[in-house]
């Protein structure tokens, strides 16, 4: 029998854990939550520049962490739920 997960799912497991070892993304991904939050909000939250919580939520972006929506000049980022799918599902198995 064979437990483990096929690779492109560990190969994107690996992508998501690179990402989140990092302390600030991890109190960005926190603060923007599943009701989400523009940039400003969320970098004044953690405590970190606007340019560096932009740099971080397009990293989490990137593997589908959060996701963006586009409203007027802002963007707004949430939980990207795909992801979070994945994870508990590999963990349930």
């Amino acid at each position: 029998m064979d437990v483990s997960p096929d690779t492109d799912t560990t190969n994107q497991l690996v992508r998501i854990a690179r990402v989140l070892a990092c302390r600030t993304r991890m109190d960005l991904l926190a603060a923007v939550g599943p009701t989400g939050c523009g940039v400003t909000e969320a970098a004044r939250r953690v405590g970190v520049s606007q340019p560096t919580a932009t740099y971080h939520l397009a990293r989490m972006a990137e593997v589908g962490l959060v996701c963006a929506v586009r409203r007027g000049r802002r963007h707004i980022y949430r939980w990207g739920r795909e992801r979070w799918f994945l994870a508990a599902q590999v963990v349930e198995d």
